[in-house]
């Protein structure tokens, strides 16, 4: 699995795969997230494939983060921003 600050390059799009490497999921789920969830709504599908501007993939990248440490939190963590 690719670390996700190696995915944050300055890139203006990204793959459906590089998505998925970058959280750990299929590309179906990455596919499904944009289909079913509009989760990155500015998704464009080229060929066979969807492409994934940064600005989508920084979103939500910040709001998985946010949920990961508000899950942290619940579970009596401490020294999480």
């Amino acid at each position: 699995m690719t670390d996700l600050t190696e995915v944050i390059a300055v890139k203006d799009f990204y793959s459906s795969a590089e998505v998925a490497d970058a959280f750990g999921v299929t590309r179906q789920t990455v596919n499904n997230w944009i289909v079913d969830e509009n989760r990155f709504p500015n998704a464009r599908l080229v060929g066979r494939s969807y492409v994934i501007p940064s600005s989508d993939f920084e979103r939500v990248r910040k709001e998985e983060a946010a949920k990961l440490v508000e899950q942290l939190h619940r579970l009596g963590f401490q020294g999480l921003a």
